[in-house]
């Protein structure tokens, strides 16, 4: 057993607050307009696909009959110029 199994909590409402920016940190910016049904672009295409689901960090994007993984940051609404 590691010693981080034998460790107890002293402070739980610090170790909250920490968990709490801990998990804001990893999730990232969260885009409100990227939502299933939206058409969208990647970054430096010219391609339009239609958001299938979308998670913290990445989207499914349906882009010319193919489903793809894309990062959230790197979509951009389908009528946004560059």
């Amino acid at each position: 057993p590691s010693k981080s199994s034998n460790a107890t909590i002293v402070d739980k409402e610090a170790y909250a607050n920490a968990s709490e920016k801990s998990l804001n940190i990893r999730t990232g910016p969260v885009a409100k307009w990227l939502v299933p049904g939206i058409l969208v672009k990647k970054r430096g295409s010219e391609m339009v696909g239609l958001v299938m689901d979308t998670k913290p960090g990445y989207s499914t994007v349906l882009f010319g009959g193919c489903e793809t993984i894309a990062r959230n940051l790197s979509l951009r609404p389908a009528d946004w110029e560059d």
